[in-house]
């Protein structure tokens, strides 16, 4: 198997850029065809601005994308700073392969400590999520018993970021 075959078999084990841990959404551009996507089952939203799809991406089912043939142009396009490692031959993929099994260890641990705090909205990215938990920490809308999971909520979310910016994120390859 070439590295480029294995690479892309990456993408299938991964799912970080659909799932909220990467992205918090998805910027449509203009040759993507939003009423199309809607139809596909994205929830598609003009802003001020621009036109997007929040994440987790509500075409991922697994870590594959039902509406692979016709996703988002920028969903065609991204390859993580870790694909492109992998393509290149500077990772082998059964480094590449620990990375995602660490980084998926690493959101789990935060999607665990999200879910003890109260927050259960799964359909938000994980960033969000973590804002949301931070204000109502500042609030007062946690108790003071929950302090230490809160401190462990953000010394876990340092850690998965620390590694999404050394290993996933453009330029850090």
């Amino acid at each position: 198997m070439t590295s480029e075959a294995a690479a892309q078999q990456l993408c299938v084990t991964c799912g970080l850029c659909c799932n909220g841990v990467i992205f918090r959404d998805v910027e449509l551009r203009t040759e993507d065809d939003a009423a199309r996507l809607r139809s596909l089952g994205l929830p598609v939203r003009k802003g001020r601005t621009k036109t997007r799809f929040a994440q987790p991406c509500a075409a991922l089912e697994c870590s594959f994308c039902r509406i692979y043939p016709e996703r988002p142009a920028y969903c065609r396009e991204f390859e993580c700073a870790l694909l492109k490692s992998t393509i290149a031959g500077n990772t082998e993929p059964a480094a590449a392969l620990r990375i995602i099994r660490t980084t998926h260890k690493r959101a789990a641990k935060v999607l665990r400590l999200l879910r003890e705090l109260g927050n259960n909205e799964e359909q938000l990215p994980l960033s969000k999520r973590f804002r949301q938990v931070t204000r109502a920490m500042e609030m007062g809308e946690i108790s003071g018993e929950m302090a230490g999971t809160y401190g462990d909520l953000t010394i876990a979310v340092h850690e998965l970021n620390l590694l999404l910016s050394s290993a996933f994120y453009p330029g850090s390859e």
